[in-house]
């Protein structure tokens, strides 16, 4: 890591260490900026491409970047073990601990920044189920958000519906309960190597739903994350450096608990706690707690992991009475999913939207 790059720990009540990475700013304004990734991947997606990555353009605009790990980092995944972990413990434990710690940081460095948040996949999922949940209010965020692929509202290509509405994960977890978490890249014996009706699944998955096969041990990691959870990237428009060995470094374990509720919220359409009643389904569907926000949005319109109407189904819910006065959305043609930050082009074409969206407090 950079000499810029400071390491640190967020610790949280249940005892997980979740590594956070802050680079400081140069100047005296800006924003703290708390950047949350998706699931099975870690806090390291948004330094790529190295150079001209999301973290870099933060950093050049004056922003103090806070790089957090939750418990859907594959860097913390398998330190779980036996506590209870889905989006639920992530919204109500990890996030709180993290806005916190920033705060608490930039406070004792003499800093008196607004807290901003850029929020990736998963990771915006769980930071509306905190807003949502009542776990997360102003006190912690005074800034903008701007969340990426997905909020509340969960719409999975018809691949990615299928391999929930069949129940695979449930299935799987019946027959093998101690499998705490799965890992694209595990081989046999390894910790997270998939078992039978995971790799019985892809064995007879049709080729034509999945990327083509390659020689390098980075296509098949590509082909396994996009069984698992759909078509991560365009791979025409990611650098070659990130489709070949570096992307080895970017997915790894993906935590069961919070696999299986993903898939819930599939099925239901949007997400409410994990294994909720009817009586609670609507939990997290708070409008008045998300008014106090300046709520920004992006996703790609070729999107296979989450469907494009997944944002689009955010904003028109937020838009209704009794929501916040600012939502903004919009709909990157030509991206997908992870190529938003990934992309040879995304710092021209999607980094200065999300840097305009940060200015506008």
């Amino acid at each position: 890591m950079s000499a810029q790059w400071h390491d640190g720990v967020v610790t949280t009540e249940d005892g997980l260490e979740l590594p956070i990475a802050h680079r400081p700013p140069r100047g005296d304004d800006g924003l703290a900026v708390i950047c949350l990734h998706g699931a099975s991947a870690w806090s390291d997606t948004f330094r790529l491409p190295r150079g001209t990555s999301l973290a870099d353009a933060l950093h050049a605009a004056g922003h103090s970047v806070w790089l957090a790990n939750w418990r859907g980092s594959m860097k913390v995944v398998p330190q779980i073990e036996g506590r209870d972990s889905n989006l639920d413990v992530a919204a109500a434990v990890d996030l709180p601990a993290i806005f916190e710690h920033v705060r608490r940081e930039e406070t004792k460095a003499g800093r008196q920044r607004p807290i901003a948040v850029v929020a990736h996949c998963l990771g915006s999922a769980a930071l509306h189920a905190a807003i949502g949940g009542g776990h997360l209010g102003p006190e912690h965020i005074d800034g903008p958000l701007v969340c990426s692929t997905i909020g509340l509202f969960f719409v999975s290509p018809w691949d990615g519906w299928l391999k929930a509405a069949d129940h695979v994960l449930v299935r799987m977890v019946a027959g093998h309960r101690d499998v705490r978490f799965l890992n694209p890249s595990a081989k046999e014996g390894e910790p997270g190597y998939w078992p039978k009706p995971i790799s019985g699944a892809y064995d007879i998955w049709p080729d034509a739903l999945l990327p083509a096969r390659g020689t390098r041990p980075a296509h098949d990691l590509y082909r396994r994350v996009a069984f698992m959870f759909g078509r991560p990237y365009r791979d025409d428009i990611v650098d070659e450096a990130i489709h070949g060995e570096e992307l080895l470094n970017q997915f790894g374990a993906m935590d069961m608990g919070i696999y299986l509720h993903g898939t819930q919220a599939i099925r239901r359409g949007h997400l409410a706690p994990m294994d909720a009643p009817a009586d609670r389904a609507d939990a997290y569907l708070r409008r008045d707690r998300f008014a106090p926000f300046r709520l920004n949005y992006l996703t790609g319109h070729r999107n296979e992991l989450w469907h494009r109407e997944s944002v689009d189904r955010m904003v028109e819910w937020l838009r209704r009475p009794g929501g916040p006065r600012h939502v903004r959305k919009e709909i990157f043609h030509g991206y997908a999913h992870q190529d938003l930050y990934w992309a040879r082009d995304a710092h021209r074409e999607v980094v200065p939207r999300i840097l305009e969206w940060l200015d506008e407090e």
